[in-house]
């Protein structure tokens, strides 16, 4: 039998040699507030309640949010539109929970993200203790509310993990609030003392009035000043894949399909 001799073609020529890809770091910059205000939040009784731990029938608590703390976290969510973190305080009242103040700390966010950093968490318990009353605000720090900015509520996985750090302090019990701009908001209930926690459980605000309703410009200038010093926006720069920036940065349907057909 004859050999075959005939050679396979060969793939088009290269431009350049294959560039190793060096990822840039996010950089910082001064993000903008929002043109306009978030929906604001109302009570609804519309919830669809699920207990994570069923021991005994139990009575499903409602999470009270003072009218200060409420109109706090809605500057915070519709000053900008991604996500953004707080913690605040809480104390039980009866079987159920109110959040009387919320507080913001240093951080860097994104848009599908926000963590607290331990030397944030150290800065931020220093400012606490340096304010009137400092000690009793720091022993009530059982609240992490965060803004999902134009998003859902439901908490994802990262959202989870941080509940599980809090219970790590050796607290009694902590809320979480997932907040986003168009008015909804998701309160979980982790209360670690009787061991069970609620996800998604009917909230009201307190019949208890606002000291000066005047200071609420007040108020909401004081937190966006506030948020210019603490919150710090990443932009993240976009990139090609090294495998095509080997080939002059420009993908080549045609080379592959003459090169594998």
């Amino acid at each position: 039998m004859k050999k075959n001799n005939t050679k396979l073609p060969l793939p088009a020529k290269i431009v350049g040699a294959p560039r190793p890809y060096t990822p840039t770091p996010p950089q910082p910059y001064q993000w903008e507030f929002a043109e306009t205000d978030g929906q604001f939040f109302a009570p609804s009784d519309v919830f669809h309640t699920t207990l994570e731990v069923l021991t005994l029938k139990h009575h499903i608590p409602t999470v009270f949010v003072s009218p200060l703390a409420l109109f706090k976290m809605y500057v915070i969510v519709g000053a900008i539109n991604i996500e953004v973190g707080w913690l605040g305080t809480a104390r039980r009242l009866g079987e159920d929970f109110i959040i009387d103040d919320v507080f913001l700390f240093p951080q860097t966010v994104s848009g599908g993200h926000t963590e607290i950093l331990p030397e944030a968490l150290q800065e931020f318990v220093m400012e606490i203790l340096s304010k009137e009353g400092g000690d009793e605000i720091f022993n009530n720090i059982r609240f992490w509310g965060h803004s999902h900015g134009n998003g859902g509520t439901y908490p994802s996985g990262q959202d989870n993990d941080q509940m599980k750090i809090f219970q790590s302090f050796g607290t009694d019990f902590f809320l979480r609030g997932i907040l986003n701009r168009q008015g909804d908001i998701n309160f979980g209930i982790y209360d670690w003392e009787k061991g069970f926690a609620f996800h998604s459980v009917p909230w009201k605000w307190t019949e208890e009035d606002i000291d000066d309703w005047d200071k609420l410009d007040e108020i909401r200038n004081d937190l966006r000043e506030e948020m210019k010093r603490k919150v710090t926006a990443l932009r993240f720069a976009p990139y090609s894949p090294p495998f095509f920036k080997g080939f002059g940065g420009k993908y080549k349907p045609r080379f592959f399909r003459k090169r594998f057909r």
